[in-house]
């Protein structure tokens, strides 16, 4: 019996050091998406708060009205410790950056560190949809935990029926059909894109050639064949 039962014990930490291994080898700036809907949505901070603490602001004025591009300093004055504070900071800006609900539409997608500062990077999403153009990346130095600025790219206002009419095959058909000369082995990715003001629900290849297909109407809104032209 003792037999029996050391046995079944080492073939458990066998299946689990590879599981393990793994999970080490993972690279420090990769972090898998993490919705915080669990989070309390923290008191928001106005603009004029901030002009009072000498923050400043970068915008473009666009037919929505203002977009903050970036925010210069420490805006909560609170140290930066990890996601989910980071989380919290932008959070407590959310109405600034014309983002209705915080935790439902920005996903940290990545962290990486380097020349002492930590970047964490947001990603939009809309009904789940990622939306590959458009991110709010947050600055800390590593010593004092401290945000020393914002960028940010978040698109407001978006309104967009998020289920494609043209199917993922479909759309690699149109793909291969606009780029002869690539390969597309894998379906495409359900993406939302930004072109000037107007969004567009897309299927997105990113390999031997780049190209999006509208999901509604499989028009052909962007294909490289990865050859840059001299």
């Amino acid at each position: 019996m003792k037999c029996s039962k050391l046995l079944i014990l080492c073939g458990m930490m066998l299946l689990c050091f590879p599981g393990c291994a793994a999970k080490s080898e993972q690279p420090e700036t990769s972090a898998a998406a993490v919705p915080m809907t669990e989070l309390t949505l923290p008191q928001q901070l106005t603009e004029s708060e901030l002009i009072d603490r000498g923050i400043q602001f970068t915008y473009t004025v666009g037919p929505l009205g203002n977009t903050i591009d970036s925010i210069e300093g420490d805006f909560t004055g609170k140290p930066v410790e990890s996601e989910e504070d980071a989380m919290q900071a932008i959070a407590a800006i959310s109405d600034l950056l014309g983002c209705k609900n915080v935790y439902d539409e920005l996903r940290l997608y990545t962290v990486s560190s380097n020349a002492g500062l930590t970047h964490y990077y947001f990603q939009q999403n809309y009904n789940g949809v990622p939306i590959n153009s458009h991110r709010t990346i947050l600055h800390v130095r590593d010593e004092s935990h401290r945000i020393i600025d914002l960028q940010n790219s978040y698109f407001p206002g978006i309104e967009l029926n998020t289920v494609p009419d043209i199917s993922a095959e479909d759309a690699k058909k149109i793909a291969e059909e606009a780029l002869p000369d690539c390969t597309f082995t894998e379906l495409p990715e359900l993406t939302i894109t930004v072109k000037g003001d107007t969004p567009y629900l897309i299927w997105n290849y990113n390999g031997s050639g780049d190209a999006e297909i509208d999901a509604h109407t499989g028009r052909v809104l962007y294909a490289f064949n990865g050859e840059i032209e001299d």
